[in-house]
């Protein structure tokens, strides 16, 4: 079941994010009550729209929020991108270099989620 522990994950990776609750609701256009009682478990099914909308905003894939074992520790909590790029080997790209890139991909984001914020636009609305 997709809603088992989705909330609990939501915290999770909000505060992995730094995020308040209030600015999670901001990036994902959702009620900030609704995402309270997601994180309390009184949301029995989020559905996959706003799950959808939550993994965006979390910078997550929809797997992260949907599958257990993510809240279980049993893997990292790095974006699928991060994950990818860290995975390339050291004679292709130093460290270095891997960890200059996720900081200015990073920064690129977050300025794109500010300006989204500013506009009072929707993450996913056309040409965001």
């Amino acid at each position: 079941m997709i809603s088992e522990g989705v909330g609990d994950r939501v915290r999770r990776f909000r505060r992995h994010r730094g995020l308040t609750q209030q600015a999670l609701a901001d990036l994902a256009a959702i009620d900030k009550g609704y995402i309270s009682r997601l994180e309390a478990g009184e949301i029995a099914d989020p559905g996959v729209d706003l799950v959808e909308r939550l993994s965006s905003a979390l910078q997550v894939s929809m797997r992260h929020l949907a599958d257990p074992r993510w809240y279980a520790g049993e893997t990292n909590l790095l974006p699928d991108w991060e994950g990818a790029l860290l995975a390339i080997p050291a004679s292709c790209l130093s460290d270095d270099d891997k960890e200059a890139i996720i900081r200015f991909v990073r920064k690129l984001i977050a300025a794109k989620s500010a300006a989204v914020m500013a506009l009072g636009l929707a993450v996913g609305d056309p040409g965001v």
